[in-house]
């Protein structure tokens, strides 16, 4: 799935890497992929999504740098992000 959407990395974030992760939890996810046009990347991230919600049987929370605006947002993000894919190395780490 993260090679065929060429998935630059894939860091979850937020209660998804916290101890108060429960059974109603959705995955919040930070993604970028490789450099493609627009459409394409649209394409890929959608396709990611749908099979990232396929995968963990819950819903899925998708966010890419972009579309990062809220200061707050982003300072969770920083705070508890942890990288589980590593396209470069082609590896899940986790």
């Amino acid at each position: 799935m993260c090679r065929r959407n060429r998935v630059a990395y894939i860091y979850a974030f937020g209660s998804s890497v916290r101890e108060d992760f429960h059974a109603d939890s959705d995955v919040d996810v930070l993604v970028d992929v490789k450099p493609m046009n627009d459409l394409e990347a649209g394409g890929a991230l959608l396709d990611l999504w749908d099979g990232l919600e396929r995968f963990f049987q819950r819903p899925v929370d998708l966010l890419t740098e972009r579309s990062l605006r809220n200061p707050y947002l982003i300072a969770e993000v920083e705070r508890t992000k942890k990288l589980v894919y590593d396209g470069a190395r082609e590896e899940v780490l986790v």
